[in-house]
């Protein structure tokens, strides 16, 4: 995803790669289906830091590259200082009518103990469900693509390795169509909250 023209950063952008896990949880007497969020990459220290400590999404940095000019194709890229570690690519779009229905996202909020390795602050899961004014949608296309994660060692990202070694080893068994979708901004966070799932 690419955000332009902030209001809250001055006009200013960012980027992100989020991997999203399709899941199904029970909070109280509702079951409830959307996505788990195990990490997010982003390019800019400012949202991850807010991200991280106001809503618990886990947030990390990466130098995230996109080339979204109009034409074909459409690419993104996200290195570790120098180590390129996942690639995307989309081309063949065309006009299409998508369902856009945003989907509620679960994430787990880990604060480590200031001088307790074995304690924390703060663990527990975090949920964003679709609030405030609904995106305007600018245009919505289909296309064709592909993605990988390319495996890291040690040397090469010493804190991420073990996150993108894990995403490398996944199995990509089929893809549906590439969406592409334009639109304004929607949410305003107003549905954040802790979530508490049934034991």
């Amino acid at each position: 995803m690419s955000f332009r023209k902030l209001g809250w950063l001055a006009g200013r952008g960012y980027d992100i790669v989020i991997v999203r896990i399709p899941a199904c949880w029970t909070e109280g007497q509702v079951d409830s289906s959307g996505y788990f969020v195990p990490v997010v990459w982003e390019n800019m220290a400012d949202p991850i830091i807010t991200g991280r400590e106001e809503l618990g999404w886990p947030k990390i940095f990466a130098d995230i590259s996109v080339q979204n000019a109009p034409a074909d194709p459409w690419q993104c890229s996200a290195s570790w200082d120098g180590h390129g570690f996942f690639e995307f690519e989309a081309s063949e779009f065309n006009e299409a009518v998508s369902d856009t229905k945003q989907m509620t996202m679960v994430f787990e909020k880990y604060v480590p103990s200031t001088g307790d390795g074995e304690a924390t602050d703060a663990h527990y899961l975090t949920i964003t469900a679709p609030d405030g004014p609904e995106p305007q949608i600018r245009s919505v296309m289909n296309g064709a693509g592909r993605f990988s994660f390319r495996r890291a060692s040690w040397e090469q990202m010493p804190t991420q390795y073990p996150i993108v070694n894990a995403l490398a080893a996944l199995p990509l068994h089929d893809f549906s169509p590439v969406v592409r979708i334009s639109s304004s901004s929607g949410g305003d966070g107003s549905a954040q909250r802790k979530l508490v799932t049934k034991q």
